[in-house]
């Protein structure tokens, strides 16, 4: 009987139990994220965002980028290619888009410059942000509460921006609908306000 238990149900066995995979790092996780077909996942580690592919953990694309307080990917054109955007300590908000790498010495890891970048001035810092689903609009919340939405040239590589006024106070929290039609947004003064994110 136990040999027929054995053969029945041989999953139970420790023996064929597979250890989670573990990715082991030299610094601190700050941030982490995952692409939308899930074959890529980020980590920001101190000054470095290194993305890695899903299946093998092994590094394929490098990013310089320090403090990066919050990572996230969109798509970017057809399928298997995508943008990633990250909004640092310091109020600065990068985005890459990892379909156009070139390939370096070291191999297949490739060292990925900003497409496009929004710096904080004025001594109004970002704060938050958001990126739509199709990597097209990117949204940014300041610390003085008004809101931004920065709409992607793609052959100038320029952004354009609409300013969004009604929290007294920042918003800590964007988010884009599935459709890309409308942005939400939550303020530390209690308000949450459905933005048209189109016109």
């Amino acid at each position: 009987y136990m040999l027929a238990l054995f053969l029945l149900f041989p999953f139970h066995s420790a023996a064929q139990e597979v250890p989670e995979p573990e990715v082991k790092t030299p610094f601190p996780v700050k941030s982490l994220s995952w692409n939308s077909d899930d074959t890529l996942f980020s980590l920001g580690e101190e000054n470095v965002v290194f993305v890695r592919d899903a299946q093998t953990s092994r590094v394929v694309h490098t990013v310089n980028f320090h403090d990066a307080l919050s990572l996230m990917f969109a798509s970017e054109g057809g399928a298997g290619r995508s943008s990633m955007l990250g909004l640092s300590a310091d109020g600065t908000m990068n985005v890459w888009n990892l379909g156009d790498t070139v390939q370096t010495e070291r191999g297949a890891v490739t060292e990925v410059e900003p497409s496009y970048t929004v710096a904080s001035e004025d001594s109004k810092r970002i704060i938050s942000a958001a990126f739509s689903n199709s990597s097209d609009s990117i949204a940014a919340g300041m610390d003085d509460g008004p809101v931004y939405i920065y709409f992607k040239l793609r052959y100038t590589h320029q952004l354009v921006s609409r300013r969004l006024e009604g929290h007294r106070k920042p918003a800590y929290s964007l988010q884009f609908s599935p459709d890309n039609t409308l942005l939400v947004s939550a303020s530390e003064d209690g308000t949450l306000i459905i933005w048209d994110a189109v016109t």
